[in-house]
């Protein structure tokens, strides 16, 4: 992969036939994904798509285990010989909030949780990444659409199986 665009605060990142998008955090000291990782890059990166709403490029991928992430950035970092990792849990919130453009909203870039987020009463499964409004950094699907892994939740997660994870988040 080689890196093709770069502007002040965007990395795009592309092969030629996908492509990925990092955004500089306001007020931070690092980057993050534009978008959850969509079944087309995890597919090019990875050569399998374990998700069960398959066949849908422009849609996140889901059913991912904290390991398979872990090692989709191992080959992601061999492929483009750059440094991905997973952002922590304060990074991550920070970015989501809209990091130092933050205008306060309740969600991540509006009020108004159905411009911002797709979940079970609007959906019942993924949708298409970016078709929501981004947050004030310009990320997309920070909230709802599928759950992210984070560095220091790692430990936390592994010792959880998938249904107790579903039965806590349904509450």
């Amino acid at each position: 992969m080689n890196i093709w665009k770069i502007t002040n605060d965007k990395i795009t990142i592309s092969n030629g036939t996908v492509s990925f998008t990092m955004v500089k955090v306001q007020g931070a000291d690092y980057w993050i994904g534009e978008m959850p990782v969509t079944q087309e890059l995890w597919e090019a990166i990875m050569g399998n798509n374990p998700s069960h709403f398959a066949n849908k490029p422009a849609n996140p991928v889901e059913e991912v285990s904290c390991n398979s992430a872990l090692e989709f950035i191992k080959k992601l970092n061999e492929e483009t010989s750059l440094n991905f990792r997973l952002s922590t849990v304060k990074e991550w919130e920070f970015a989501a909030r809209g990091g130092s453009a933050s205008q306060g909203f309740k969600y991540p870039g509006s009020n108004i949780l159905d411009d911002v987020c797709w979940h079970r009463y609007n959906s019942g499964m993924t949708q298409p990444v970016k078709t929501k409004l981004p947050n004030e950094t310009g990320l997309f699907d920070m909230l709802g659409n599928v759950m992210e892994w984070c560095d220091d939740e790692v430990e936390v997660f592994d010792r959880f199986d998938k249904d107790l994870i579903k039965s806590i988040l349904e509450k």
